[in-house]
Parts: structure tokens; sequence; C-alpha cells
């Protein structure tokens, strides 16, 4: 699961790596030149702005984090937040043999229902820890508050996971209202239209250059593609000012080894 990174302040260490790619697609030299909604208050800035160091030719930048479903975050704060409870309080019982923690969906996050949670857990593990040596499965089906712990096969683990020790696993869920583009929730349409509203402002004194939104998105948004996108575009059109909208985020480039993935999304050509 992606974790949604801190928004705020100069964003320039999250469009410098686009601006390198985009140099190398097209050929050109754009340097980062300033952070314009740092340095302008008065009025709506995109984030940066990029000047090509040969042509003066200009970028204005703006990036923005698309989530869906809308609680993602709340709910991924809450499974890492009980996650760390439980390998810190299990650590002593679980180092020396190949344990997994498998979690649901919660319905408590908020914290004083995680650390009692955490600590039911915590307390059923250390008492039938001898029967879970033995091989038997022990958790909870109560809806919001599943768990199932277990004796893991050193087989069942890749080779770059450690072979003793606790693991947690978190059951996803998968939801079918992406499923068909042009049928997406209204609440996940009025964001785009919000995001899109936004550019309007913050590019329209910028008409003269290339304006650019980039998109990094999570939860079950994370590995829509540029088909996907372009058929949401079709219902869903991006105003005039913006002259570009491309696919960045930070994630998986093989099992070993993270990067940045660049995708135009619009135009379509």
């Amino acid at each position: 699961m992606g974790c949604i990174p801190e928004s705020g302040g100069c964003e320039r260490h999250k469009t410098d790596p686009f601006v390198n790619y985009y140099n190398q697609l097209f050929n050109t030299n754009f340097e980062h030149d300033s952070c314009l909604d740092v340095f302008i208050k008065d009025r709506p800035q995109p984030e940066v702005l990029c000047i090509d160091s040969k042509t003066f030719d200009r970028i204005v930048i703006e990036r923005k984090t698309f989530v869906w479903p809308l609680d993602y975050a709340k709910q991924h704060k809450a499974d890492h937040y009980l996650g760390d409870i439980l390998l810190d309080r299990l650590k002593n019982i679980t180092q020396n043999k190949p344990y997994a923690l498998s979690l649901g969906r919660l319905s408590p996050i908020n914290r004083h229902k995680l650390e009692n949670f955490a600590q039911e857990i915590v307390e059923t593990i250390k008492l039938k820890i001898n029967d879970v040596d033995s091989g038997i499965y022990i958790g909870s089906n109560e809806h919001g508050r599943q768990w199932r712990f277990y004796l893991e096969n050193d087989f069942d683990r890749d080779e770059d996971m450690p072979s003793k020790g606790l693991i947690i696993y978190w059951n996803t869920i998968y939801h079918t209202e992406l499923l068909i583009p042009e049928n997406i929730p209204v609440k996940l349409k009025n964001k785009i239209n919000k995001t899109f509203n936004s550019c309007e402002k913050k590019f329209s004194e910028y008409m003269n250059d290339r304006r650019i939104l980039l998109i990094d998105q999570y939860g079950d948004l994370r590995y829509k593609n540029r088909d996907w996108w372009i058929r949401v575009f079709r219902i869903i059109e991006p105003p005039e000012q913006i002259s570009e909208i491309w696919l960045a985020i930070f994630d998986w480039i093989t099992d070993r080894e993270e990067g940045w993935i660049f995708e135009k999304l619009y135009p379509d050509f």
C-alpha cells in the first residue's frame, strides 16, 4: 500500500525528477527557477516555475494527489499506527520463528480504540503462542476487527523477507466503483472538477507558458493507467488553462528498486 507523502512548502523535490525526465524526452533544458506559491501569496499560484536555459521558454507545474476511497489516508494511517504497536509489543516472543499476522479493514480508527484493539491481540497471542507453534491458527472474525495469527513455513516468504520474526499482512479490499471510468463516483468527479477549477485560477496568468498538472494517485487509483484516465477526461474535460496532464508517482520499478514513473495522460496524442 502506498504511503501518502506529506505536502506543503516548496514541492521542488517532487517536481525536479519530472523536469529531468521531460528534458530527456523532448531535448529541452528546463531548470527550476522558483516555488511560486511559496513566494507569491496575494493570488493563486502553481507550485513551480521552470525556465529553459537556452530558449528561455517557461513551464509552470501544479502537483495534486488523488485518493480513492476518500478515507484511504485516514485508514492507511490507522493501519500503520496499529502495525507499529503490534510489532513493538510482540517483538520479544516472535523474533525466533516466522510468524505472520493478517489484519482486515479496521472499524475503530481513533488511537484509543486502536491501542485497546492492539492490546487484545497481544494478550491473546501471548496466551496461545504454544498453540500457534503447534500449527493452530488463532484470531477473530468480528467485523472491523478481523485478524489471524499463525506460523509460516520458511518457503512462504520471499527471498528478500527476513527468515524469522513477525510480518504483518493487510488484506486488500478491492472496490468496484472505478471499473468503468465513465461511471466514477460523484465525489471523485467533484474532486477532479475542483482540481481543474483550481488550475484555471493558478494558470490564468501563465497562458503563454506550458502549464502542466502532475497527478500522484493512491488507494484504488494507484495503478489506474493512461487508458483509464483518457476515458475519464472524455467526460470531465480539462480546461484550456491546462496544457498537459501527467501521471507522476514514486513506486516500485522492479522487485528490488523504487523510482519515478511518468506517463502522459492528456492530450490524447
